[in-house]
């Protein structure tokens, strides 16, 4: 509830996100995203940019919380693009390869276990008043982001030949205190 009224209290109106029904090919900025077991993925087209990071294996992220690093993988994404590329009001469409996630952050509806996530996020495009689409892309046109969350950079430069990659960081306080 402070979370909310935060947002509430520091908002310009009764809205808090703006409506996102416009032209993915209008987008500022597109992402491909994936993830795995053991690692999380996005990659720039555009830019010809592909960035992996390693996920812990131990008990902080069960195995089983594969839908859990697809998400975290899109707000990986964005928080890219808010923070370090510091986008300010545009537009970013990111695709992946999960219809869940794409549920989740078009319903902006989550189980509690994904909320910090989704905050997280929100959070992000309140601050930098940027437009999201998080849209579906079938596994199998999204091969870059796939080899890179393996680390299969052989497999990701035959889709890629030019592909630079490098390492992120993914945001970690969406792993809740005890998980940090």
């Amino acid at each position: 509830m402070l979370w909310v009224s935060r947002h509430i209290a520091n908002s310009s109106g009764v809205h808090v996100l703006e409506a996102r029904d416009w032209d993915p090919n209008s987008a500022d900025l597109t992402f491909y995203t994936d993830a795995c077991l053991t690692g999380l993925a996005f990659w720039i087209p555009s830019e010809k940019v592909g960035f992996c990071a390693d996920v812990p294996t131990d008990r902080q992220i069960p195995s089983e919380w594969i839908f859990y690093r697809e998400k975290w993988a899109v707000l990986s994404a964005l928080d890219y693009a808010v923070t370090r590329l510091e986008m300010m009001d545009q537009k970013i469409v990111i695709y992946t390869d999960n219809s869940n996630t794409v549920d989740l952050y078009n319903t902006l509806h989550a189980l509690p276990v994904h909320n910090q996530l989704l905050q997280n996020a929100v959070d992000l495009l309140v601050r930098s008043h940027c437009h999201l689409r998080v849209l579906h892309v079938p596994a199998e046109h999204n091969q870059v982001a796939d080899a890179l969350s393996r680390r299969d950079m052989e497999r990701a430069r035959r889709h890629e030949p030019k592909l630079i990659h490098l390492e992120f960081l993914p945001p970690r306080d969406t792993l809740g205190d005890d998980l940090q």
